[in-house]
């Protein structure tokens, strides 16, 4: 079967020789953009996407980490002067690659695609499991390889624990599952699973997030899931670290309302040390979720 490209750039001549050099392996969509690159990336079925510009980044797509959210994990390679490779914060995760805005980098194209397209089937394969729940064994068969902890029973050791939990996700792999994986496998699995996307414009907060989502019941209990904590907002920052510093204690009830016995599980594309040192998330925070963490091996390893 035909793999088909979405390429969008801003230059004709970059276009027309890219459609010369894929046209006959590939099935092309081309498409030129001026500005606003994110609009054309919705609903995208193409295996693989080709981003570029003559324009060095941020100059090029100022709101670049819409584009990222656009694509949603999928396969990506851009295109740009050797400058902008500092811009593109997600460099060398997988299904992500950059190239020099160069003649050579154009002709490499065809050698590399095919290399790019079979580790985004890998990763969509992963995230084609089934939803996991209490008996589904098989997705943590599945998992166990991508987990980089020794063996299941250590993994299972870190999901029966009531510590907060973090996980060094990759990008593209679907980090709800894990977390449903950690919930069922955890004392709190006869609970709820709430899940909670950090950085979200519609946001009021998380104590704000739990009224609302647990507003005929008396109770909020079971796993709270964190997601993206990379772009935590001020607001959710103290929240955060004060729901897991006073979860024990009366004061979270006191704010939300309800009786409040949560298992905190969060999960970012970067790793906690990095998260601290660029003052993404507080100390608090930093300190509760060291104790119990692991990361997801990248599909390269």
């Amino acid at each position: 079967m035909i793999k088909k490209i979405l390429i969008i750039d801003d230059t004709e001549i970059f276009l027309e020789s890219a459609r010369i050099i894929l046209k006959n392996d590939y099935d092309l969509t081309v498409k030129k953009v001026e500005d606003n690159f994110e609009k054309f990336l919705v609903d995208i079925n193409e295996d693989l996407v080709i981003i570029g510009s003559d324009k060095e980044l941020p100059l090029a797509i100022p709101n670049f980490k819409k584009i990222f959210l656009s694509l949603k994990g999928k396969a990506v390679i851009f295109i740009f002067p050797e400058k902008s490779k500092e811009y593109i914060p997600y460099v060398p995760l997988r299904n992500i690659h950059f190239l020099t805005r160069k003649a050579k980098s154009l002709l490499s194209l065809p050698n590399i695609i095919d290399e790019i397209i079979e580790e985004s089937a890998i990763s969509k394969k992963i995230s084609n499991l089934n939803d996991v729940g209490p008996g589904n064994k098989e997705f943590l068969v599945n998992m166990m390889p991508f987990i980089k902890i020794p063996s299941k029973s250590q993994f299972l050791n870190f999901t029966m624990t009531t510590l907060p939990l973090f996980f060094k996700k990759e990008l593209g792999m679907r980090e709800g599952d894990i977390a449903r994986l950690i919930h069922y496998n955890s004392a709190m699995k006869d609970l709820d699973f709430l899940m909670y996307d950090c950085g979200f414009e519609r946001n009021e907060g998380i104590f704000e997030y739990l009224k609302i989502r647990k507003q005929k019941e008396k109770n909020v209990c079971g796993t709270l899931f964190i997601n993206d904590i990379d772009l935590i907002t001020p607001l959710e920052n103290e929240e955060i670290g004060y729901l897991i510093d006073k979860l024990r204690y009366k004061e979270v009830s006191e704010k939300i309302g309800k009786e409040v016995e949560l298992r905190i599980v969060a999960s970012s594309q970067y790793n906690l040390d990095y998260l601290w040192k660029n003052k993404i998330i507080n100390e608090e925070i930093y300190y509760s979720f060291s104790a119990a963490q692991f990361s997801l091996y990248s599909l390269y390893e």
